[in-house]
């Protein structure tokens, strides 16, 4: 009895551990990714605000 013990916490540690590295690559990836959508519509709003000064600021 007691070795099937050990190995069902051994198992529900490792289920434990993998469910937890997963969503941990998922929170990066997602928080990555909206990073660069940031920055990408920042790049885009200074352009534009630029294109805007140069023909109606004068």
């Amino acid at each position: 009895m007691k070795k099937s013990s050990e190995a069902f916490t051994l198992v529900d540690a490792v289920i434990g551990l993998t469910i937890i590295v997963m969503f941990s690559l998922l929170f990066i990836a997602i928080n990555s990714q909206l990073g660069l959508k940031v920055q990408n519509d920042q790049d885009r709003m200074v352009s534009q605000r630029e294109s805007y000064e140069r023909t109606y600021a004068k």
